[in-house]
């Protein structure tokens, strides 16, 4: 016979063991209430930023090392996810002494847009004319961004 009981709702409260999801205002202020920015999308470990248009293609960047294999080590691959960057990103990429502009081969004028831009936050900003977006891993582009980085 199946369970015809009426399932009841318990508050998140009373189980502890359950993580919980933080609240907008404990996303958006710490406890000395000074507000916390959110950070871009991110990924990789190392020395160089580069900046690329979405969230695969920055996840290739970051497992990418100085040779083109994928173990990372190197670069940081940081998603624009838009059409402009915005002061988070600035802020983000200001942490790196060189930074790549990486964006698709049809985004030139906002490629050197962004290059313009970062020369206020960035020590040395390169950047890389692209045949295909990276997330592709065309061999090409793999190899200038490693060449390019190393320089």
């Amino acid at each position: 016979m199946p369970n015809t009981a009426t399932p009841t709702y318990t508050p998140p409260s009373e189980h502890p063991e359950l993580p919980v999801a933080p609240t907008i205002a404990a996303l958006t202020q710490s406890s000395t209430t000074t507000p916390v920015l959110p950070q871009p999308y991110a990924y990789g470990y190392g020395t160089t930023g580069v900046v690329v248009e979405d969230c695969v293609s920055a996840a290739i960047v970051g497992e990418t090392n100085a040779y083109g294999c994928s173990e990372g080590g190197v670069y940081v691959g940081v998603a624009v996810l838009g059409t402009s960057l915005s002061e988070v990103h600035k802020q983000y990429l200001s942490q790196f002494s060189t930074v790549i502009i990486a964006l698709d081969p049809d985004a030139l004028p906002k490629t050197l847009q962004f290059a313009k831009e970062l020369r206020g936050y960035v020590h040395d900003v390169k950047v890389l004319r692209l045949t295909d977006d990276l997330k592709y891993r065309n061999p090409t582009d793999i190899e200038n961004l490693t060449t390019l980085g190393e320089v």
